[in-house]
Parts: structure tokens; sequence; C-alpha cells
């Protein structure tokens, strides 16, 4: 396959795309957090990581902070009606390797999937099992060199867990959502956080960072 630097619907929309990833990212104080962390530690230096996720302004931020951590990132959507052209016009400014289309019909959104994976990664971030069953198919070639990956849905985990049942799973990833007790922990959380009335927007990011990382611990050691 001929794969270009990106694909997206006009490349002249960045400028409003990158406003709406500078907006999220200023609100998102645990992923500055962790973004930073990235940056000294560069985890990801060398390694290419492919991402299928729902392309918006939050997951841009995502997908620049593995880059700013070292890695180079190819980045596709999960569903095309949730791509937003402008957000991934922005990233495919920067550099990055980015396919996907807002409405694209079936054939092109399993193109620009193949497109992300033609990158040759040494992991995934799948949202729904996409990637995963490409993988499992036509293009299980590229599975020898991956590192691992992960799952962020409870759909996605289902489709990996049929595989496993079947003797017929290659990837060793991690399920996001897959334990439904960890779940809805996670979403209680969340929850309790919410409580506090748009605390991302009015809580100093130092505060709210504590808050959500102690009790993000207590649910690993619990689980773990």
């Amino acid at each position: 396959m001929n794969v270009p630097m990106y694909d997206v619907k006009d490349i002249s929309l960045a400028p409003s795309g990158m406003k709406k990833i500078e907006w999220a990212y200023n609100n998102m104080p645990v992923l500055r957090a962790i973004e930073a962390e990235l940056i000294k530690e560069q985890p990801f230096k060398g390694l290419k990581i492919s991402v299928s996720v729902h392309v918006e302004a939050k997951t841009a931020c995502l997908a620049r902070a593995l880059a700013r951590g070292g890695a180079d990132v190819a980045l596709t959507g999960c569903n095309p009606l949730s791509t937003q052209d402008d957000v991934a016009a922005a990233l495919a400014s920067t550099g990055m390797h980015v396919y996907t289309i807002h409405g694209d019909n079936e054939e092109e959104y399993v193109n620009h999937l193949k497109m992300a994976l033609c990158f040759g990664p040494d992991i995934v971030i799948d949202d729904g099992g996409d990637f995963a069953m490409l993988l499992h198919s036509e293009m299980s070639d590229l599975v020898p060199n991956l590192l691992g990956g992960c799952e962020e849905t409870t759909t996605g985990v289902h489709r990996l867990e049929i595989l496993e049942k079947e003797g017929k799973l290659l990837l060793i990833g991690d399920g996001m959502n897959g334990d439904f007790l960890r779940l809805v922990k996670v979403d209680k959380i969340i929850e309790e956080l919410e409580e506090f009335d748009f605390v991302p927007l009015n809580m100093p990011s130092g505060v709210l960072s504590q808050e959500l990382i102690s009790q993000m611990s207590e649910l690993y050691k619990e689980y773990n």
C-alpha cells in the first residue's frame, strides 16, 4: 500500500483544530502532569505507536503527549462519524501521521486503519478492536514485531476474549475497560470528582492531580 504522510479532509483547517486542542490541553491537568514526565523520561523514544481512537481535541492531546514522549505516532479514527476534521488537520500539520476523514465510508475507513498499521508499529492503542481484527487477519505479518498494546473499550476486549477462547489470540495487551468491577470503580471516582462542579476548570491542577492519582493508586493496589 502506498501510504502518504497524512490523509485528512483539508489541511487548511489546522488553525481551527489547534485552538480546540489547546483549549482541551489547558483544561486537562492530569494529562499535562503525565506529559511532563513523558517529556522528561522519553520512554517511547525510537518506538512507533499506532492509535485508533475517536479523533477529537482530547484524544489529540493524548496523541501529542505520546509524540512528546519520544514516539513516532500514526493516528486514525475508530469511528468516521466522530472524527473532527479540523483536529485531524491540526495534528497532521505538526508532522504526525494522520489518516481519518469525517464521514468515511466503510472501504475508506478500513483503508485508513490499514494506513496507520502499515506504519509498522511497536505498540497499538485500539478502541473497539478494529486494529486487532486486522492484525489477526490480513495484517498478521505485523504481529511478531509488536511489543504489545491496549484496548480502551469493553466491546474491543470482548472481541479479544473470543479470539483467546478460540486459541487464536496473537497479541499481548491490556484491556482498559475489560474488567467490569474495575470500570465501575473508575466511573465512581469520576462521578465523585464531578461533584466538585466542573473541577477540571476550577480546581488548581496540583489538587486535582493528587486527588485522582491517590484514588487510582488505591484502585491499582486492589486489582494487582
